[in-house]
């Protein structure tokens, strides 16, 4: 996820997830924290 900040509803779709909750819960088990966390440290 690098390059120009991006929402979780523009980024979600990309990877083949229509519900956001669940690509949340997935991106947080793949790296740790959460999407909002994760571009905040970025």
């Amino acid at each position: 996820m690098k390059g120009p900040s991006r929402s979780v509803s523009e980024v979600a779709p990309c990877f083949g997830f229509t519900n956001m909750a669940h690509f949340s819960r997935a991106f947080k088990s793949a790296f740790g924290v959460s999407p909002s966390v994760f571009s905040k440290q970025q």
